[in-house]
């Protein structure tokens, strides 16, 4: 059962099958926002797409689904049945392409912190083995010799004085 749970997340998030997924959502948004009258905030669904690419490495696919997403919810304007009033029409397109934005600005903000927070933990690993060597190499050419225990009384480690 966990081998078949672990084969499955590593298949959901292969980059093939995520950008396939990007692709099938946004036909099938556009699909839907085509057959939805234009009073309808017929954009907003568009941010599946675009959450799912922010899945792939990097923000360039979450970027290119931002765009392709503007684009087709533009198109729907255009091509969705008529309805509505004009302003409302308008007004629910100008949200949809401001909160398909944001989410792109939310998801670069994050995509950075999580960069930041990888950068740090290999400069901290860096230094911790760093140090680690530093006081290794000190331990061993002490001319006294250094026993380490631990709370139980076994010895952890010793020097080289130690054992003569």
């Amino acid at each position: 059962m966990v081998k078949a749970v672990l084969r499955l997340s590593r298949f959901l998030s292969n980059d093939r099958f995520l950008i396939g997924s990007v692709t099938a959502l946004c036909a099938v948004v556009f699909a839907v926002d085509l057959n939805t009258p234009l009073g309808v905030a017929g954009g907003v669904p568009y941010l599946l797409p675009v959450f799912v690419a922010s899945r792939l490495p990097g923000v360039r696919a979450v970027v290119w689904t931002a765009m392709l997403c503007s684009g087709l919810t533009l198109a729907g304007l255009y091509y969705s049945p008529v309805g509505g009033d004009p302003w409302h029409v308008l007004t629910n397109r100008s949200l949809a392409f401001f909160v398909i934005w944001a989410a792109v600005w939310f998801i670069f903000e994050r995509k950075q912190a999580e960069e930041a927070g990888r950068q740090a933990r290999d400069n901290s690993e860096r230094l911790v083995e760093q140090r680690t060597r530093e006081l290794r190499t000190t331990l061993e050419t002490l001319v006294e010799g250094v026993i380490t225990i631990d709370e139980v009384g076994k010895i952890e480690s010793f020097n080289r004085s130690a054992e003569e």
